[in-house]
């Protein structure tokens, strides 16, 4: 057997809110939805075109209040070319965790998960 993989998925409490920090923050763009806005559930992934993989948005219409985000060990991580260009984007927004000695840092998206972004 083989295997690639495919997503990692977070649930998101304001789609919208997430989709416009992850094309911000880190330069994706939407590379497909499933489900509606108006739906019970809406999913939209965002990634890069020269990706497999992608991260899936998970909104569930029901649920109420913030998602239990554990000891917040879990991440994904990004590499960019630059990351001092990366590093004052965060700092402007205020949504640096830790810096890593100038290669690389963790930031948090609007729902308290955490991605670590490293220099390329």
């Amino acid at each position: 057997m083989q295997f690639v993989f495919d997503h990692f998925n977070y649930q998101v409490t304001d789609m919208d809110r997430s989709v416009e920090f992850y094309k911000k923050t880190l330069g994706m763009k939407v590379i497909r939805e499933m489900g509606s806005a108006e739906g019970p559930v809406h999913f939209v992934c965002m990634g890069y075109d020269d990706a497999d993989v992608v991260l899936e948005l998970k909104w569930e219409k029901a649920h109420e209040g913030a998602y239990d985000t554990g000891d917040k060990s879990y991440h994904f991580c990004v590499k960019t070319p630059d990351i001092e260009e990366a590093l004052a984007l965060y700092k402007e927004m205020g949504i640096i965790v830790r810096e890593m000695g100038g290669h690389g840092c963790f930031i948090e998206d609007p729902d308290g998960y955490q991605v670590e972004i490293l220099q390329k």
